[in-house]
């Protein structure tokens, strides 16, 4: 998933992540929810999030394409969404569960 110790947004102080729950979908991981020590969420999603979930969330949509690592110049393909922040929980049908 790769190491968000802090987020360091565009204008102002970084934000320091204090807790992770995994989103999920009956069992299913799809997506992630950060807690910054300024009291901030952030939403991050998988591509096997519900596109009409991801719109609530303001994410904007994750695409996996397997091929885009060979036709680009990128080491790896895109596996989930940039981080949003979210100003309460947008979703109904998913469900956070903390990260050990």
């Amino acid at each position: 998933m790769g190491n968000f110790d802090s987020f360091f947004p565009k204008k102002g102080p970084s934000d320091e992540v204090v807790g992770i729950a995994r989103v999920t979908l009956r069992a299913t991981t799809v997506g992630w929810v950060y807690r910054t020590a300024r009291g901030r969420y952030y939403a991050q999603a998988l591509p096997n999030m519900p596109a009409a979930d991801q719109r609530l969330a303001g994410i904007r949509p994750v695409v996996f394409d397997p091929t885009f690592a060979r036709v680009s110049s990128h080491a790896i393909p895109l596996r989930y969404s940039g981080l949003t922040l979210i100003r309460t929980w947008p979703w109904k049908d998913l469900t956070a569960r903390a990260c050990p």
